[in-house]
């Protein structure tokens, strides 16, 4: 981030009434995203910058005095889920859907920062204050002028935002302020995205029949054998109820060949490259502990059904991992393991966390979190003439480690958020160089030679 003058980006007043008296939508909330809004609601004790919002940042090219207002009105116009509200109904929550052309922003001065650490401070505290789950827009927008240009900086609430929100998101606002920029419409060309109140819709209906005898209910039985604690592996040093701040790490651990080849290697075995990556995964935390031992995590599975890749809004779902293993497993092995029980956690997954939770009447309290994702062919036109960044905001204090291993096309990243212990620090980075190691070892093209002795004679 450079210093430089700090700008906000706000809904005008009238858009805000506009909004406030919007017409009801029949389609309801996903259960997880009432699960959210309800536990936020209990939650107004936290400290306000203990927002997990999931933002970006972009450069945006010759931008005018209405450029960047048109830009995100666009955007808006283009989400419904961003024109929702949502407005507390008896025990949940129904919405209000404000139409196309409804939306307007304008700047809103901040101050001219000389320094990063003050720029830092005023654009995350403007972008904490507003991604919060019960105050529309439930996302902030800044944008700090320096010597490079002007930087565009987002956060959204996790109540109307995923991870590939944010990787479709970083790919169509500067597509869009392009077009305002030149003082132009956006494309025609600009694909319309799918909306996610019609996933909220089909979600809906297809639990609508569901109950406790639910067949897909044993997957997650059998994870919470225990009592309702999902824990992290016992050499990670974390324990069950321990209350942590979190540290954000990102560690390579292959390049965009080696991608590549996990892909081409996977296909050869009638598996995925999502699915080689997962097995390293749970082979390199599996192989820190002593002697063969269960490991039990959710595992985020994708969410978006056809026609809503692009689309803004909460797809992602998390389904039980439940499996057995010993030290030194070739990797074909554990890949037939994990492979295995796949198919069932997916089906598992279409259970929302809350309705588990309901249907079993216990907690679900995760402390190991566990991805896999390809975002190589997302859009991406942009990203590096808009030098896009994703970020997270701070969370609070909790034992939960979450690794997740992206597929970029730049390579594959571990990312991951866990306690900020010396212990769990090192565990992680240990975990990291096992991934690498997996992949080296999986790629290996050395043919088995003979020694000089055997050759000759």
């Amino acid at each position: 981030m450079r210093p430089g003058v700090v700008t906000a980006w706000v809904p005008t007043p009238g858009c805000v009434r506009a909004v406030r008296g919007a017409p009801p939508d029949a389609r309801p909330l996903t259960e997880d995203q009432e699960s959210h809004l309800l536990a936020s609601a209990g939650a107004s004790s936290l400290d306000p910058a203990e927002a997990p919002w999931i933002g970006f940042s972009v450069v945006l090219t010759a931008p005018t005095s209405t450029s960047v207002a048109a830009a995100l009105a666009s955007f808006f116009d283009r989400h419904e889920s961003l024109r929702c509200d949502y407005v507390p109904d008896g025990v949940r929550h129904r919405r209000r859907l404000a139409s196309p052309g409804t939306v307007e922003f304008e700047p809103l001065p901040v101050g001219h920062y000389g320094g990063v650490q003050e720029t830092h401070a005023a654009v995350v505290e403007h972008l904490a204050s507003h991604a919060q789950p019960h105050v529309w827009p439930r996302a902030g927008f800044v944008t700090v002028e320096s010597e490079v240009g002007l930087t565009l900086y987002a956060a959204f609430d996790h109540v109307t935002f995923d991870v590939q929100s944010m990787y479709a998101a970083a790919d169509e606002l500067p597509l869009l302020h392009h077009a305002y920029s030149a003082a132009d419409a956006p494309d025609p060309c600009l694909a319309r995205p799918g909306s996610h109140l019609d996933h909220a819709q089909e979600e809906a209906d297809r639990l609508r029949e569901v109950g406790p005898d639910d067949p897909r209910l044993a997957d997650w039985r059998a994870l919470l054998e225990d009592g309702s604690a999902v824990p992290a592996p016992p050499s990670s040093g974390v324990r069950s109820g321990e209350r942590w701040g979190h540290e954000l790490t990102t560690m390579p651990v292959a390049t965009p060949g080696e991608v590549r080849e996990l892909d081409e290697l996977g296909r050869s075995w009638g598996s995925s490259l999502e699915q080689i990556f997962l097995a390293l995964l749970v082979s390199s935390i599996a192989g820190l502990e002593p002697g063969p031992n269960r490991l039990r995590a959710l595992v985020a599975v994708p969410g978006r059904p056809p026609g809503q890749e692009g689309a803004v809004g909460w797809f992602a779902k998390l389904g039980p991992l439940v499996l057995d293993l010993e030290p030194g497993l070739e990797l074909a092995t554990v890949l037939a393991r994990t492979t295995a029980v796949l198919d069932r956690m997916t089906e598992a997954a279409q259970l929302p966390l809350p309705v588990v939770r309901s249907l079993l009447d216990r907690p679900v309290e995760p402390e190991l979190v566990l991805a896999v994702a390809d975002h190589r062919a997302v859009p991406r036109q942009g990203w590096r003439a808009s030098k896009a960044h994703g970020f997270l905001g701070h969370v609070p204090a909790s034992a939960q480690v979450h690794a997740a291993i992206s597929c970029l096309s730049s390579g594959a990243l571990l990312e991951a958020r866990h306690p900020d212990t010396p212990t769990c620090s090192a565990w992680m980075a240990t975990v990291a160089v096992g991934v690498r190691r997996g992949v080296l070892a999986a790629l290996d093209p050395r043919p088995a030679t003979l020694s000089s002795e055997q050759a000759t004679g």
